[in-house]
């Protein structure tokens, strides 16, 4: 059976929360992402970051450039 202790310390483990504690720079915004329900996301997210040697939070900025330069994309 495990413990409360050992089951929060693996929902921490990929947790991106090392990223957003890192203080800002000028003109910069720092946003906290909640995956809450959406586990299996974070999972996924984690998974390409280490595949591709980047930081969980930096992973997730590259997804989101490369998904904002397709044809017909919000900006």
């Amino acid at each position: 059976m495990k413990s409360k202790k050992a089951s929060k310390r693996e929902k921490e483990e990929i947790r991106p929360t090392a990223h957003r504690k890192q203080a800002s720079k000028a003109g910069t915004v720092v946003m906290p992402v909640d995956f809450g329900g959406h586990r299996e996301i974070l999972e996924a997210v984690v998974k390409l970051a280490e595949e591709e040697l980047r930081p969980v939070g930096i992973q997730i900025i590259f997804m989101l450039k490369t998904y904002l330069k397709r044809p017909g994309a919000a900006l």
